[in-house]
């Protein structure tokens, strides 16, 4: 009797040793779990920000490639991209919507020079009326379409002056209209439209940080 009680002793702590092991063994898997998934979370937002700054260089590199098509010499382009960069440290911009406009404004006959004033001269006027970079995509779109056109029509002004309202007062003090039909009988060139209504853009006070440039 007393052998089989002894048996039954060592049996069970047999059990229980087992029973530890096995707890012991669970718990190392739980913790490899752990890690591997702390490891993967690490990686997936190694990944993510690498994507991210891959998808915001590309952007950037294809308006670099736009504005040297643009551009009528390596000279020019080198000018207009020191240019551009200082034209981007102002209030609602960004260098690459700055680029991205003068390649619109280039490729729809506008110079170099003229296009980066209008650029300059329009954000100024879009940050003074609290509006940010979404407006001056928007109004840069317009102004694109207007040069294009090589006229200034009704819906032109009303577009841009909805962006930046004082687009539509510069135009007025330089050619001394509202009058779109009267005014488009002169027949000036668009670039000496544009080169008018930034002499009277750039009298205008240089705007500060807003709450919706400093979000932009």
């Amino acid at each position: 009797m007393e052998s089989t009680v002894n048996d039954l002793g060592k049996i069970n702590q047999g059990i229980t040793k087992v029973v530890d092991q096995e707890s012991g063994l669970s718990s190392l898997v739980s913790t490899l779990g752990i890690a591997a998934a702390g490891f993967a979370a690490v990686a997936t937002s190694v990944y993510a920000y690498g994507k991210a700054a891959i998808d915001a260089t590309i952007p950037l590199d294809s308006a670099k490639r736009a504005l040297q098509s643009v551009s009528k010499n390596t000279q020019e382009y080198e000018q207009s991209l020191r240019d551009l960069q200082e034209a981007a440290k102002l209030p609602g911009l960004g260098f690459q919507e700055v680029v991205q406009g003068s390649v619109k404004l280039q490729g729809a006959g506008i110079s170099a020079k003229t296009a980066k004033d209008s650029i300059v001269e329009l954000g100024n006027a879009i940050a003074n009326a609290g509006r940010g970079k979404a407006e001056f995509g928007a109004a840069v779109d317009q102004l694109s379409k207007m040069a294009g056109l090589g006229k200034v029509t009704t819906d032109d002004m009303n577009e841009i002056a909805a962006y930046a309202p004082a687009f539509r007062r510069a135009f007025r003090d330089a050619f001394g209209t509202l009058d779109m039909e009267k005014f488009n009988k002169k027949g000036i060139d668009i670039e000496t439209i544009f080169k008018k209504i930034n002499e009277q853009l750039r009298q205008m006070p240089r705007a500060a940080v807003s709450f919706q440039t400093a979000i932009d």
